[in-house]
């Protein structure tokens, strides 16, 4: 007896040490991969990535370790909740919409198999011309123009895939929380909302990163000091960019976590103590967000401060829709009109912004829509399984009809390049994805109390906003918004499981 609970004693700490582990990584990932150049350089988004297949991997190992426990666990005193050792089946099946995903990278992993010429012909008569003129006659190729290019994207899809599996099985200690409460204000803060530990947490990590990008992205705008940590920024000079090459991705990723840090801020408190609290804790948030509304403004990207309007409204109406309080509405025009101000007295840059739009409103830019355009022609020559995933830059310049001293290595548009990498296919399984979970979530919401409703809220317009702003950008093709994106998709999964998680 002593044997089997001294063997069950070291599986248990040896399950909790995997767990810390795991919880660090996503961690790190929440806070760094932004703050890294948003994570663009191939070695950094390599880093990431064998970190999040390390955590799986570590995952499987505690799955393993838990299972051999239950087992045990009557006759050594020990016990385990098989609730706990979530498999991805169990996953898969709370969760109905992930089929559809499934079956999208099943479509992907089949652009790699090589096939017979006749059968290539017979699925996409362009990809066999392409392949003849290349390769000749007798070979078997793929699907897609470059099995290299579309394995590195399929990785950089299954490292994000995997971020919102372990975000969402990762397990939840309440009691952790409770103590937190217990020892004081800040921790109460640092710790988060939700009686869930690991989500404070990670939502934590997201405002001292965010905190961090508005503070640099902002100080170095006003300063007229642009650079990148010692590296002097060669681009954007005119506009915000934080630690981003790019001021588009850089003002994405604060409308990504707009919404979230503002329903932690107007959440309903969970105690007198809570209460005390509330008003420092809401100047933190209100101060973090006003800098990022201005920071929004201070990068001049239109579609940014579009999906960033947008989301605005989208809080302002869920709120009251949802059963909770309108006073959310007051904080939102208080931050809209501190922006505007920003935007029309104290913008060192205002002028070129306004030139840019001007320029837009009178139809002078026309090179992302002839980018879409031409897009649209790669997609009649391919148009059921698309060109091969990460493969736009290889078969655009054959189509292209922008000046030629123009590169375009992406469309401009995640949508639009989701449709020609992927083909009519492809892209109607990610259509069916993306409007199944926002059906299941948006019920889900209304089963939800009042605190972690509003979480979920947050959460969920967060996650709009970034897809609006896909529309007119490559935001899913910038690691570092990818992976937050994924951690955030996580959250919400987990505030979904009001049972499992915030029982």
């Amino acid at each position: 007896m002593q044997e089997l609970g001294s063997e069950s004693s070291r599986r248990m700490s040896t399950v909790r040490f995997i767990e810390g582990a795991i919880e660090w990584t996503l961690l790190l990932i929440m806070f760094g991969a932004p703050l890294a150049f948003g994570s663009v350089h191939t070695i950094i988004y390599r880093f990431i990535q064998c970190a999040v297949f390390l955590a799986l991997f570590l995952f499987g190992v505690r799955s393993c370790l838990v299972e051999s426990s239950v087992t045990t666990s009557a006759q050594s005193g020990f016990s385990f909740s098989k609730r706990q050792n979530d498999r991805f089946s169990s996953f898969v099946s709370s969760h109905p919409f992930i089929v559809p995903f499934l079956l999208w990278l099943g479509l992907v992993a089949m652009q790699l198999i090589p096939l017979g010429p006749e059968l290539l012909n017979t699925i996409s008569k362009e990809t066999y011309s392409i392949h003849r003129t290349l390769f000749g006659f007798s070979q078997w190729r793929p699907l897609s123009l470059s099995a290299f290019d579309t394995m590195r994207a399929l990785v950089q899809v299954v490292a994000c895939a995997g971020l919102v599996y372990l975000v969402s099985v990762h397990r939840a200690s309440i009691q952790e929380t409770i103590i937190a409460h217990e020892r004081g204000h800040f921790s109460s803060f640092g710790t988060g909302p939700a009686q869930d530990s690991f989500f404070n947490r990670l939502l934590f990590a997201g405002f001292l990163a965010v905190a961090f990008e508005v503070t640099y992205g902002l100080w170095e705008y006003l300063a007229g000091a642009q650079q990148i940590y010692f590296f002097p920024r060669s681009v954007d000079l005119e506009s915000a960019a934080g630690t981003f090459v790019n001021r588009n991705h850089f003002a994405n990723y604060l409308v990504l976590f707009f919404p979230i840090l503002f329903s932690w801020a107007v959440c309903p408190a969970g105690g007198k103590q809570d209460r005390r609290f509330l008003s420092v804790h809401k100047i933190l948030l209100a101060v973090v967000m006003l800098g990022g509304a201005i920071a929004v403004i201070a990068s001049h990207s239109r579609m940014a401060i579009a999906s960033g309007a947008a989301a605005t409204l989208l809080l302002a109406f869920g709120f009251p829709f949802f059963g909770l309080r309108k006073r959310p509405i007051i904080f939102l025009a208080g931050f809209l009109a501190a922006a505007a101000l920003f935007l029309f007295f104290l913008d060192p840059g205002r002028g070129a912004f306004q030139s840019r739009i001007s320029m837009f409103l009178q139809g002078y830019e026309t090179n992302r829509f002839r980018v879409w355009q031409d897009s649209i022609q790669i997609v009649k020559d391919f148009p059921w399984a698309g060109t091969g995933l990460g493969t736009y830059q290889l078969i655009f310049p054959k189509y292209s009809t922008v000046p030629i001293t123009l590169r375009y290595s992406h469309a401009h548009s995640d949508w639009v390049e989701l449709l020609v990498e992927t083909g009519l296919i492809g892209f109607v399984l990610i259509v069916i994805t993306v409007m199944w979970f926002t059906q299941t979530y948006l019920k889900a919401l209304r089963t939800m109390e009042p605190r972690v409703r509003s979480l979920g809220i947050g959460i969920f317009v967060s996650l709009a906003a970034f897809s609006l702003h896909s529309i007119a950008e490559f935001n899913f093709h910038i690691p570092g918004n990818a992976y937050c994106f994924a951690i955030l998709l996580g959250m919400a999964l987990r505030l979904a499981r009001p049972k499992t998680v915030n029982s």
